[in-house]
Order: C-alpha cells, then sequence, then structure tokens
C-alpha cells in the first residue's frame, strides 16, 4: 500500500469511526445491556485501541526515517545546491550548461505529452508540470541554484520522492543572497530569444525579478 492509500484510507476510517461514536453516544443511557453485550464493547474497545497504537507507532517510525533520511541524504542534496551555486559565482558559468538550459527550459515551459506516450509516462509528466509550478514559485536565486545542482534525471517525475522533493523545496534557498556573475544574466536573457521561453510571460517574469535580486 502507497502513503497516499493508506492516508485515504485512515481517513476514512477516522470519518466511519467519528459516526460511530455519535451514534454510540445518541443511545438511550437507561438501556439496559446484558453480560454478553457488555463483553462485546470491552473487547471491541481494546481492539479499537491496540489498532490506534499500531498506526501511532507506525507514524512514529515513519517520523524517525525522515529525521534520518533529513541528517543523511537531505542535507547531501541541500548541500549539492549550495556547492552548485557557489561554482556559479566562483566561475561564473554553469558547470553543466546544458543541464542548466534543459532545467530552465523545463521549470517555465513543462514536459509535453505526445499522443503515442504511455500512461505512465503522461502521469510522470504531469508530476513534474506540477513540480515545475513550485519551482517557479522559488525566488531567482533559488530557482537558479536549482537549475545547476540537479539534472532532470535527478528531480523530475518518476526519478525523486516526494518526500526529498519537498525537501529541497524548502532547503534550496540560499540563506545570503549573493549577486550573480553578469555572465548569468546574460545567459538567461539569452534563452529569452530563442524558444520556447520567447513566448513565456513566466519567463519574462522571472528575468525581471531575476534582475531586482541582484
Amino acid at each position: 500500500m502507497s502513503i497516499g492509500s493508506a492516508i485515504l484510507s485512515l481517513e476514512v476510517l477516522a470519518r466511519k469511526a467519528e459516526y460511530t461514536a455519535e451514534a454510540f453516544n445518541s443511545l438511550n443511557s437507561n438501556a439496559t445491556l446484558t453480560k454478553q453485550q457488555y463483553h462485546a464493547l470491552d473487547s471491541a474497545s481494546i481492539r479499537i485501541w491496540e489498532v490506534v497504537a499500531k498506526v501511532a507507532d507506525k507514524i512514529d517510525h515513519l517520523k524517525e526515517d525522515h529525521v534520518k533520511w533529513t541528517e543523511g541524504e537531505g542535507k547531501a542534496l541541500a548541500a549539492q545546491a549550495v556547492s552548485a551555486r557557489d561554482n556559479l559565482i566562483a566561475h561564473g558559468r554553469p558547470k553543466g550548461p546544458a543541464t542548466f538550459r534543459r532545467n530552465i527550459t523545463l521549470f517555465f515551459d513543462g514536459p509535453k505529452d505526445s499522443p503515442i506516450d504511455s500512461s505512465s509516462v503522461k502521469s510522470r509528466n504531469k508530476l513534474t508540470r506540477t513540480r515545475c509550478e513550485w519551482i517557479r514559485c522559488l525566488s531567482p536565486h533559488g530557482i537558479i541554484s536549482w537549475a545547476a545542482a540537479f539534472p532532470p534525471t535527478v528531480w523530475t517525475g518518476g526519478f525523486m520522492p516526494d518526500h526529498a522533493f519537498d525537501y529541497l523545496i524548502e532547503n534550496v534557498e540560499p540563506e545570503e543572497f549573493q549577486a550573480w556573475p553578469l555572465k548569468i544574466g546574460e545567459i538567461l536573457r539569452a534563452f529569452a530569444a530563442e524558444e520556447p521561453l520567447r513566448r513565456s510571460n513566466s519567463y519574462s517574469a522571472f528575468l525581471e525579478g531575476q534582475v531586482r535580486s541582484t
């Protein structure tokens, strides 16, 4: 079972439990129960508490696993963004120009579906387009850092798990903004002169924000 399916199942179960509890509380307080009925209620109550305890225990383990991931792989990914940003500032150009251009184009033009694409490819493209929307919500500094640090085969749908992507969205922004070398601005403006970014309003807005933030 996936995490999404588990959450949905728990939400449905919680709603049913709430409804059952309300219905149970509405029972006539003067009702007389048999010994067997009292036993059945006690047994059901114990089973419910046991299930709740198991779910809570699993959630605690998931939290612990996430903390371990953050301390290891999460911080390594964030450090990769810092290293790429430092390299841009030091050398005035992306270490991987093709990757940088491909990322910028994806952020603002997204992957396109083809009529011959399989359902799985279309699903990955849809996830990638959603991720591009989140990346575009970053500051120009965060967008440029991401473009320089992570090839599409790292962060697009089907490659990077959601928890890793969410972590990067929260941690890729530089703590202190530094002015980018003039060459970076020239490269970004050159992209705007060519298809498909020439027709992109969102890319034009990004360039304006990039100029203001330098």
